[in-house]
């Protein structure tokens, strides 16, 4: 579960990073 909730936050980070780059 922890490791699910890692991920849910990397992906979050990974798409905010996206936008800030676009």
């Amino acid at each position: 579960v922890v490791a699910v909730n890692v991920l849910g936050k990397i992906m979050d980070a990974s798409q905010a990073a996206d936008s800030i780059f676009e």
